[in-house]
């Protein structure tokens, strides 16, 4: 049978606890106990994660990472022990574990999706049949691209795969595929055991691009659509599909979440435009110099960023350095922001309307790292925390803790903010007038939290109901939580604030139609909420036929 999914894997090599103990906790240790369906241990299963960088840029969230200066992430795998045990080990020399996504299999077909994994906390996950996405003969090979989306809402993207046939867990994915003919772009619900036939047919539009130097789908960036000759065919409902196209850096351009001009063209269709104009007026050339043009920075990149409603940032364009200089066209109207960011420096972030040539102000800052703790003293696994430059917002650097509790968030200037912004903890804000060569050390508390039951119109619980739960007032980090409901329909939201009133939804599909409910004003720290589940699709024909 095909191995799904061919990436180098490590060996695992320590040995199990117990039978039916749970492995011991390392804090610094990303564990699976591995399950088959009849119960007993899943042995010599094989997985993967893809864990999250250090720190990063939220701004740049979604850019490929030849132009952001983030840490990289790292790769775990392994292989289950006798006892299902399955201990994920890093390629490289690594400096502590931190969360990751990814997937498990067994050469028997069988296989799961691994959903946010935390260090230090084994966790147990039953493996199922895998499904099979195939071609309609079965003998066509092509590469598929797989990301899917649990119902808790988290992602995880798989590795690519080449072959005729491709196995993947149960549940919804966005994919990619390519073969001889071109590309495709389609959403599968794949069930447990089945086969899901894939079709290279639809319309087909060929796209030049040969003043470009990567195309990939709006936030997949692990997806190179260009061919070596800067050609690429897309099939059907791929002609549609958002892309973004990155600029050579001459060009200091970066179009996100463009669509091909529709309909599609017989001859090749030049994509996108050679030369883009900015929003709002001509190209004028603003030029930044470097304090020292003499020196040698092995990254730099300039990033123009506008902020649009609801404060989401989006990327206009990126320009490299030219003999120490930046150049980069005059700014469109709105609330626009030019970002600074080099290796070995400080992130820095300047109002996008100079209009004459600036000397940028170029320091190196200080390492920042956070020290996360809990009231008596135990290290917090994976914690969200986030430091800001005084009134440089869109400089911000977002990190998660590792299994020791530390959170690395690369060189920092100051006077600045540090904040705790975790779903399960009570938000915090730390000023900061400089920046402590020995870290900082932050005590998280759980703060105030809503509780509920859900259940359908007979009063019988509402079991695995996505709970929504948002902050009208935009004060909470972060703004929007989810949660699942357990087996007795209840859930929680903890670390929340006591003032305020926050509201919730919940929606699932249930035999094939959407149930949903709403509580438009809750308070944390109040008496658990009740929310019964009503049937959103209309119902046709007379009363007495429904």
């Amino acid at each position: 049978m095909l191995r799904p999914f061919a990436v180098a894997f490590a060996a695992c090599c320590a040995a199990g606890p117990a039978a039916g103990a749970p492995p011991p906790q390392n804090q610094d240790a990303l564990v699976l106990m591995l399950r088959e369906p009849s119960g007993g241990p899943a042995t010599k299963a094989t997985g993967y994660l893809v864990c999250e960088p250090a720190w990063e840029l939220p701004v740049l969230r979604g850019l490929s990472h030849s132009e952001r200066t983030i840490s990289p992430t790292k790769l775990a795998t392994g292989n289950s022990d006798e006892k299902g045990i399955l201990r994920f080990l890093f390629h490289g020399n690594d400096q502590g574990a931190r969360a990751g996504s990814g997937f498990v299999f067994t050469a028997q077909g069988l296989g799961a999706l691994v959903g946010r994994l935390r260090p230090g906390q084994a966790q147990r996950l039953v493996l199922q049949p895998m499904a099979a996405v195939t071609t309609a003969t079965g003998t066509e090979q092509f590469t598929l691209w797989a990301r899917a989306t649990l119902p808790a809402g988290e992602t995880v993207t798989l590795q690519p795969s080449t072959g005729t046939e491709h196995r993947l867990p149960a549940g919804t994915y966005e994919v990619w595929a390519q073969n001889s003919d071109g590309w495709i772009w389609q959403r599968l619900d794949l069930v447990s055991g089945q086969r899901s036939v894939l079709q290279f047919t639809g319309k087909a539009q060929l796209v030049h691009s040969p003043n470009t130097s990567h195309i990939h789908p709006s936030g997949q960036p692990e997806i190179e659509l260009r061919g070596p000759d800067g050609r690429f065919v897309l099939l059907g409902s791929a002609v549609s599909a958002p892309l973004t196209a990155t600029f050579a850096f001459s060009d200091a351009r970066v179009l996100t979440g463009q669509v091909l001009p529709s309909p599609p063209t017989p001859g090749p269709l030049g994509w996108p435009p050679a030369s883009p104009e900015p929003r709002g007026s001509q190209p004028v050339a603003t030029a930044f110099e470097f304090p020292d043009p003499n020196e040698k920075s092995s990254y730099a990149t300039l990033f123009g960023l506008e902020c649009r409603e609801g404060g989401r940032w989006h990327v206009l364009g990126a320009t490299a350095p030219s003999r120490g200089r930046f150049l980069m066209p005059a700014p469109p109207d709105g609330d626009t922001w030019l970002l600074l960011v080099v290796d070995g420096h400080a992130p820095r972030a300047w109002p996008w309307s100079q209009t004459k040539p600036v000397a940028l102000e170029l320091q190196r800052g200080v390492p920042l790292f956070v020290t996360a703790r809990d009231a008596r003293g135990d290290p917090i696994v994976d914690l969200q925390v986030e430091y800001v430059p005084e009134g440089q917002e869109v400089a911000a650097v977002a990190a998660h803790s590792d299994g020791r509790g530390r959170a690395e968030l690369g060189r920092a200037l100051a006077p600045g903010s540090l904040r705790i912004s975790d779903a399960r903890f009570a938000n915090q804000d730390i000023a900061l007038d400089a920046i402590p060569t020995d870290g900082v050390r932050v005590t998280v508390t759980e703060g105030s939290r809503v509780t509920g039951t859900a259940s359908w119109p007979d009063g019988k619980p509402a079991a695995l109901v996505l709970v929504t739960l948002r902050d009208p007032r935009g004060l909470l980090r972060p703004d929007s939580r989810t949660a699942l409901t357990g087996p007795d329909g209840t859930f929680t939201f903890r670390g929340l604030p006591e003032e305020g009133d926050f509201v919730l939804f919940l929606t699932m599909l249930r035999e094939g139609r959407t149930w949903s409910g709403r509580l438009a004003s809750v308070r944390a720290g109040a008496d658990p909420v009740c929310v019964t589940l009503r049937d959103e699709d209309p119902r046709l024909g007379p009363p007495n036929e429904r």
